[in-house]
């Protein structure tokens, strides 16, 4: 992976922590679509979306996913950040 420079490339997860159902909102490469992946904590792909070149929100809804921490990534252009979100589902 490439380090990126004059380009500000993030994303959060609103809300964190949350029962599965969250948003992305995303800021990628001028021009350039993105993959999102949902890994477990054992390092299994639990969701996988695209992310077209012209979006910078999307709306997930995990209702089966078990309650943990999860890590968020996202890679775009040879570039990849991640964060790691926590699903509760307690009241």
């Amino acid at each position: 992976m490439q380090e990126l420079k004059n380009h500000d490339f993030h994303f959060s997860i609103l809300p964190n922590p949350n029962k599965g159902i969250f948003k992305i909102i995303y800021l990628l490469r001028q021009n350039k679509s993105g993959l999102l992946d949902i890994i477990d904590m054992q390092g299994k792909i639990i969701y996988s979306q695209n992310l077209p070149a012209w979006s910078s929100l999307q709306n997930i809804k995990l209702p089966n996913v078990t309650q943990g921490a999860y890590v968020v990534r996202i890679s775009s252009g040879g570039n990849e950040i991640s964060k790691k979100m926590t699903i509760s589902k307690g009241e």
